[in-house]
């Protein structure tokens, strides 16, 4: 399954250009994985609290977003490795035509020891039922 978030664009997300700066879409694509996290975990994410954190993010900018854009963020599970989760999002307009796609790692920490921690079997088998649906 796939968690599917309506982002409302604000004038403050504009650039001089009239387009979503790129730092602003990167935050779009946070509210997808947080939604995406609570939808498979089926409990509200304090990102202060959460062992996993995002480690590796790679974005491409297809096309501008403008502000009367309708837009939607969209993401999945890629991979689910030892240690890490690795996600693919979109963020679409209301014609389907992807604006920007990012390619994200998290990886899995233990927060007392601040090491990296194997993700939590809760985890994995949270994620894979949800990837199923």
């Amino acid at each position: 399954m796939k968690a599917l978030i309506h982002i409302q664009i604000r004038m403050s997300d504009l650039d001089p250009f009239g387009h979503a700066n790129n730092g602003t879409i990167a935050n779009y694509f946070d509210v997808g994985r947080t939604v995406f996290f609570e939808q498979a975990f089926g409990f509200e994410i304090d990102w202060s609290k959460m062992d996993l954190i995002m480690v590796h993010g790679e974005f491409d900018f297809n096309a501008p977003i403008v502000f009367n854009d309708k837009i939607v963020c969209e993401t999945s599970l890629e991979k689910i490795g030892n240690k890490s989760v690795a996600l693919y999002q979109e963020i679409r307009d209301e014609k389907g035509n992807v604006k920007s796609i990012c390619r994200s790692v998290l990886a899995s920490v233990d927060r007392e020891k601040n090491v990296s921690a194997p993700v939590r079997e809760e985890y994995r088998q949270l994620l894979n039922q949800y990837a199923k649906r």
